[in-house]
């Protein structure tokens, strides 16, 4: 590899960590949190009035929760990944076919920001927790 971000590939491991951290703590205080704790009544209310049931909401705070303190930690990284990424196109395909919103919001729900995660999560299922993480400790 040759080019102007030929340097940045010693840097790597270390962005890979800073990726995988900040996704898991996005999901984590984001979702995790509000959708098991703050805000658990408004969260099922929201989404049982759209069809979704009860369980399948609890499923997915843990998932928020759970998975993303496994992607913080880099443990299963691979596994936990490829439930987000189930999670992320199952909601991409809900907003845009099912509640019509666009794919830029400017001020009004959108999915976006749900197709980044999904890539994100892709990324990480292909190329996996990395050094700093405890799947590399673990040598799986």
């Amino acid at each position: 590899m040759t080019g102007i971000l030929e340097p940045l590939v010693t840097f790597s491991p270390y962005i890979l960590a800073g990726l995988r951290i900040v996704f898991g703590l996005n999901f984590f205080v984001g979702r995790g949190v509000r959708h098991l704790f703050t805000a658990r009544k408004e969260t099922i209310k929201q989404w049982t009035e759209r069809g979704i049931p009860a369980e399948a909401i609890y499923l997915v705070g843990v998932l928020n929760f759970i998975g993303a303190l496994f992607l913080i930690a880099g443990f299963l990284v691979t596994i936990v990944s490829a439930c987000f990424a189930i999670f992320m196109a199952s909601t991409i395909y809900a907003q845009r076919y099912l509640l019509k919103r666009p794919y830029f919001g400017h001020g009004v729900p959108s999915y976006e920001l749900n197709l980044l995660y999904f890539v994100l999560a892709i990324l990480f299922i292909v190329v996996g927790g990395g050094p700093f993480s405890v799947d590399s400790l673990l040598g799986l």
